[in-house]
């Protein structure tokens, strides 16, 4: 088990020691940080999926077609984010 020193504002501690007045501190801290952390590599998991489409010809073929980056739609006709209104 390691053991883990750091410095909170007194009214973090304060609203801390409100709300688990009762619990075990380090209970509660650990459960905290690895919330923290899961929720870390969820993140970078997501992110680095996110990117992995561009490296992918059908997956960039399929957002240009889409319109999503402009380009054409479903049916044959021209989406762009930077057409002129007609008007």
């Amino acid at each position: 088990m390691a053991t883990v020193n750091f410095s909170v504002p007194s009214d973090v501690k304060e609203a801390y020691d409100k709300a688990f007045c009762r619990q075990n501190k380090s209970a509660v801290l650990t459960e905290l940080l690895r919330q923290v952390v899961d929720e870390r590599r969820r993140r970078a998991k997501a992110v680095g999926m996110l990117f992995s489409f561009a490296e992918y010809p059908v997956a960039s073929g399929l957002r240009s077609r889409s319109g999503y980056f402009g380009g054409v739609g479903c049916c044959g006709e021209l989406h762009s984010a930077t057409a002129p209104s007609s008007g």
